[in-house]
C-alpha cells in the first residue's frame, strides 16, 4: 500500500559553517516524507545524518545514491549507506 503523498531528499544540507546548531556545511541529512497528509508525516522514522570526519562537503566531489528494493530504501554517499 502506497502513502497518500511522500517526497524523497536523497540529500538536503547547508551552507553554514560546522558550529551552526542545525548543521554545517560538514554533514548532510537524507528524509523519506510519507504517510496519508503532512501532519502525520513520521519522517522521523526514515531520516539519517551523515557528517565527515573532518573538512566541508565542498572540500571535494561526491556521489550520492539511492538504493530502493522490495523492503527497503537506503542513501549513500561515495558508496557509504547514510
Amino acid at each position: 500500500l502506497w502513502p497518500a503523498s511522500g517526497e524523497i531528499d536523497i540529500m538536503e544540507s547547508r551552507g553554514n559553517d560546522p558550529s551552526y546548531p542545525a548543521g554545517g556545511n560538514n554533514e548532510f541529512g537524507s528524509t523519506l516524507h510519507w504517510g496519508p497528509y503532512f501532519p502525520e508525516d513520521p519522517y522521523t522514522k526514515t531520516h539519517a545524518t551523515y557528517k565527515l570526519p573532518s573538512g566541508s562537503l565542498s572540500d571535494d566531489f561526491h556521489t550520492y545514491s539511492l538504493l530502493w528494493n522490495e523492503t527497503s530504501i537506503q542513501t549513500m554517499i561515495d558508496g557509504e549507506v547514510v
